[in-house]
């Protein structure tokens, strides 16, 4: 496998069904957070080489403990396919730690 230095992958996830694309930045929806998360990338010289989505509905909570395959899938994937994941807001990946962290690199 060549180098992943300068490879992205997404990983996007939406708890309630929303499926407004108004593409203004405080809508949610699984489009609107991809597209954000392409425009960062793009802005940091990264190629998204691969999207992870979870199916809408599929929630985040510790309290519920829901299994959340695509995570699963791009936490395995990281430093193999690809060097950097990048979430839409750090709630999408987990609700434990990192609150309220805005786009960005992770």
């Amino acid at each position: 496998m060549g180098t992943t230095a300068k490879t992205a992958a997404i990983y996007v996830r939406r708890s309630a069904v929303d499926d407004r694309d108004t593409g203004d930045h405080d809508n949610r929806s699984l489009n609107s957070q991809e597209r954000d998360c392409r425009e960062l990338a793009k802005r940091h010289g990264l190629e998204v080489v691969e999207v992870y989505a979870e199916k809408v509905g599929t929630s985040a909570s510790h309290l519920k403990n829901h299994k959340r395959p695509q995570l699963d899938r791009a936490m395995g994937d990281l430093g193999h396919s690809y060097g950097t994941l990048i979430v839409w807001d750090i709630d999408r990946q987990t609700r434990k730690g990192m609150a309220g962290r805005p786009l960005g690199l992770y």
